[in-house]
C-alpha cells in the first residue's frame, strides 16, 4: 500500500466520516503526526466556512 501525502490523505478522509482511532490508524499508517492533520483538517474546515459566509 503506497503512503499518502498529508493533502492526499486528508482527501481520503473526507469521503468518509472517520472515528478516532481510524484516524490514529490512518496516521501511523502514513507515518504523518496527528497533531499535524489535525491543524490542517481544522484550517481546512475554516476555510470552508468563511467561504459560506462570504456567498
Amino acid at each position: 500500500m503506497r503512503k499518502f501525502r498529508l493533502q492526499e490523505g486528508v482527501a481520503s478522509i473526507s469521503k468518509f466520516y472517520r472515528t478516532a482511532e481510524e484516524l490514529r490508524e490512518f496516521v501511523k499508517e502514513n507515518n504523518i503526526k496527528l497533531l499535524r492533520l489535525l491543524k490542517y483538517l481544522r484550517k481546512r474546515n475554516d476555510k470552508k466556512i468563511q467561504k459560506g459566509r462570504n456567498c
